[in-house]
């Protein structure tokens, strides 16, 4: 299974700073173009506080890619 991440466009959807979004999930700028890159997999609890930040559910975040 492969994963397409939703994270970069739903954050700039959101309007929400990165740096709001750093401190809220705990990563550093390079980690956080990374994950919006979908180069990354942020933790399972990062997932959940992002979700909740971008007001989604964790489903949202990403979906699944046909190989």
């Amino acid at each position: 299974m492969k994963l397409k991440s939703n994270i970069g466009h739903l954050i700039k959807e959101s309007g929400l700073r990165d740096d709001v979004i750093r401190e809220a999930i705990n990563v550093k700028q390079a980690q956080l173009r990374k994950i919006k890159l979908g180069e990354s997999f942020p933790s399972v609890p990062k997932l959940f506080k992002l979700a909740k930040l971008l007001n989604r559910k964790v489903d949202d975040l990403y979906e699944e890619e046909e190989d």
